[in-house]
């Protein structure tokens, strides 16, 4: 599915260097890749009033490599209600497409995930509690030490996962 163009006047800028706690992960940008190629745009990008993406910047990498010159469709809004996005093309939750974005845009968001230790301890240093983030212990001790980035990409790496390979059924835990 070609992304549709459309008109805006706000003009998104990228976060200013080393300031997304998410550096991402090949895979991770690869199937965004190919489900933005399937499914056109799902998730929004959020923005600041200057138009720095706070929110979707892989979104914003993806568009602007894989579909340049097409023009983000703007809702302005304060943040006080909810923004629900309407695809018109999609009839109904049982449309091959709506199962395809089901799956998708969790298994992405969880690919796509390696954090960026430096740029968390910086946005703890600038004031940011992280304890609500529920971060495991393990992660909130390597925050306050020295550690480099490639100590801790996930905090899911250290949890017990069940895993099922989806021809055979073979079954296995562990972590990633």
């Amino acid at each position: 599915m070609k992304p549709k163009k459309a008109a805006s006047t706000l003009t998104f800028l990228p976060l200013p260097a080393g300031r997304n706690p998410n550096r991402h992960t090949q895979q991770g940008m690869g199937q965004l890749d190919a489900a933005m190629s399937r499914q056109g745009y799902v998730a929004p990008m959020t923005a600041a009033a200057d138009g720095t993406v706070l929110d979707g910047n892989a979104r914003l990498e993806t568009v602007a490599t894989k579909f340049p010159g097409v023009a983000p469709l703007v809702v302005e809004h304060d943040g006080t209600r909810p923004v629900i996005m309407v695809r018109t093309d999609i009839p109904n939750a049982t449309y091959p497409l709506a199962l395809d974005i089901i799956v998708s845009a969790n298994r992405v968001a969880e690919a796509d995930l390696a954090y960026d230790l430096d740029v968390l301890r910086e946005f703890a240093a600038d004031g940011l509690d992280l304890t609500p983030f529920e971060f495991d212990a393990g992660m909130l001790k390597t925050l306050g030490d020295t550690a480099s980035p490639d100590d801790f990409k996930s905090v899911d790496e250290n949890i017990e996962t069940e895993h099922a390979c989806p021809k055979c059924g073979y079954r296995w835990s562990g972590g990633k």
